[in-house]
């Protein structure tokens, strides 16, 4: 699999949260990830060719169920980027930096805070 941001949204999210993810390549070329260590937090709905990772940045019940306790864990704020809300922004109020991510959606921001300075679970600074 490409490395970087090739990779899905999820996969990239599930990386930065200390998850071993393993992809299958379909028969019509297209790529599956799924969670290669099983931990239980990080596993999905389980598939034919293993089990799916969560749906991290999805917005629908699934993954916001997923992706909203990251909120907490890394002390985000969450909010429309502009009057419109044609885009959303999640913001680590850090000590010494003011990390940022922003996404078409707050969970898609979220998760792409998650999977840009988010490693091992903890936030990665500097």
């Amino acid at each position: 699999m490409s490395e970087g941001k090739q990779r899905p949204l999820n996969a990239r999210c599930a990386l930065a949260l200390g998850c071993s993810v393993v992809y299958a390549t379909h028969a019509d070329g297209t790529v599956a990830a799924f969670c290669g260590c099983a931990h239980p937090t990080h596993a999905g709905v389980a598939g034919a060719n293993g089990v799916w990772l969560l749906p991290y940045g999805e917005d629908s019940p699934a993954g916001w169920a997923c992706t909203g306790p990251l909120i907490e864990r890394f002390g985000l704020t969450v909010g429309p980027g502009n009057e419109e809300r044609t885009f959303w922004v999640a913001r680590d109020w850090g000590q010494d930096d003011d990390t940022f991510a922003t996404g078409a959606t707050a969970g898609d921001a979220i998760a792409k805070w998650a999977a840009e300075f988010g490693v091992g679970g903890e936030v990665r600074r500097g």
